[in-house]
């Protein structure tokens, strides 16, 4: 935050407080910008992961079907803020069946992937955990699997980098009757720890998320007792790690049936989102079969609230992102009828936003007759949110194959907010700020006792 002058300071920490302190913006303006619909003549394209550099680049992972066999390959795309494809690369780095889940970006324009490979022959069972890092024109800088032997199968479900160059792979497998995996790699590939955790049944790492402070969150399920007692069949938990990968603090979620955390974000303002999917009453009663949810934690692992949220069918909720603002959008699908006042057919994919405070303000559905699945949400800190997933019906173009892949761009304006009047060594002083479209802080407003009109220094401080 460059600010100068001591009003224009009070004035930048008295917005800092009100975004630490959760308030809620009274309204949000959302607007769909552009649907990108992907796919080939007979070949399923799946999109599983998507991020946002805040540099008005986008990325998806997922993978893509061979012609004429059930074999697919990992596949990543990179998108400009107006949707237009800059590249795209498909990957065989096992042979038979590659995939990649997830994808993130460094500050340097790298680019990394997450998933699973199983080999050549349909008769060997057995799957590598997957990492690669690609260049910023998708050319690949190196490739790392992670295996134990033809019996077991591994898989890195999610990828996260933080600000030394680390890279961290969270994913399952299956030795042990399933065991979560946590590996941490330089920016050259090399390991530096991995980490084979769980309980005496099945434990597994669905998403992973990396602080300003250099600190991993880690989420998944569990049918053990991972830091509480199991509350029957597979509960969630999130657990919070050091650079070194040691745990900090575990929190264990879940009720009498079946709950699964599925997707978790981290901002600087030290909120933790996690959101899945539960079959009990986890914060209310259950609308019917799964409800989705959204837990916020304090950076001790406290919680703050939980919303359950969903219709008497089937409700999941997959991914978390947040904008820095303590608001946080969840992604998923839905096969009810009304899901957030939203008239919902089949499996739909929806976005829906909270506030910091657990507000539900808003819910969008994109959907058409037959199966639309959203897997994936990412923020760019300039007011945009995107989602990918995949689709059976024609989004944006006719559909290709059994499945194309898609790509969506919501603007997500807030209202212009007010602050707090401050004192100091006898100096009223007023705080505001002002939004442009995208979002960001364009400037602030200072009023003190010692004049009669506003003044407009310049801030740069800007959301996510």
């Amino acid at each position: 935050m460059n600010c100068t002058g001591i009003l224009p300071l009070i004035a930048c920490a008295a917005l800092t407080l009100l975004s630490s302190l959760g308030l809620p913006h009274v309204a949000t303006a959302q607007t769909l910008e552009w649907v990108r619909q992907e796919g080939a003549d007979d070949l399923p394209w799946r999109g599983a992961g998507v991020f946002a550099d805040g540099l008005g680049n986008v990325y998806v992972s997922g993978a893509i079907g061979h012609t004429g066999s059930e074999n697919m390959d990992g596949y990543l795309a990179k998108y400009d803020a107006a949707g237009e494809r800059q590249w795209s690369q498909q990957y065989d780095f096992i042979g038979r069946h590659d995939q990649f889940y997830d994808v993130r970006a460094d500050h340097l324009g790298n680019v990394y992937a997450a998933g699973n490979g199983r080999a050549s022959s349909p008769d060997i069972m057995h799957g590598d955990a997957i990492i690669a890092k690609f260049a910023s024109d998708g050319s690949l800088l190196w490739e790392r699997q992670l295996g134990t032997n033809n019996l077991f199968v591994e898989s890195y479900r999610s990828v996260a980098v933080d600000g030394d160059g680390s890279v961290y792979a969270g994913g399952a497998t299956t030795d042990q009757d399933g065991d979560a995996l946590l590996t941490k790699y330089s920016a050259d590939g090399d390991v530096v720890w991995a980490h084979q955790l769980g309980t005496d049944v099945y434990d597994t790492i669905y998403s992973i998320v990396t602080d300003v402070s250099g600190n991993l969150y880690a989420a998944g399920s569990t049918e053990g007792d991972w830091g509480a007692p199991n509350a029957g069949g597979a509960d969630g938990f999130v657990s919070k790690f050091d650079s070194a990968g040691n745990i900090v603090w575990t929190r264990q979620i879940g009720t009498s049936e079946t709950d699964r955390a599925r997707g978790v974000a981290a901002d600087a303002l030290g909120n933790v989102f996690v959101t899945g999917d539960t079959r009990g009453d986890l914060a209310g009663a259950n609308a019917g079969d799964y409800d989705s949810f959204l837990t916020r934690f304090d950076a001790e692992g406290n919680v703050v609230w939980t919303r359950q949220f969903g219709t008497d069918a089937f409700d999941r909720a997959w991914s978390v992102a947040t904008d820095g603002l303590g608001n946080a959008f969840v992604a998923g699908w839905t096969r009810g009828g009304d899901f957030g006042g939203s008239d919902s057919s089949g499996d739909d994919a929806f976005l829906t936003m909270f506030s910091a405070s657990g507000q539900q303000l808003w819910t969008r559905l994109l959907t058409t007759p037959v199966l639309d699945q959203n897997r994936a949400v990412a923020t760019d800190g300039r007011g945009a949110v995107y989602i990918s997933g995949y689709t059976d019906g024609s989004l944006a173009q006719p559909n290709a194959a059994e499945w194309d892949l898609f790509l969506a761009k919501y603007t997500v304006v807030p209202e212009p907010s007010a602050g707090v009047l401050l004192m100091l060594g006898g100096i009223a002083a007023a705080a505001f700020e002002r939004r442009g479209r995208a979002g960001r802080y364009v400037h602030l407003g200072t009023i003190s006792t010692a004049q009669s009109t506003p003044s407009a220094t310049p801030c740069d401080q800007r959301s996510g």
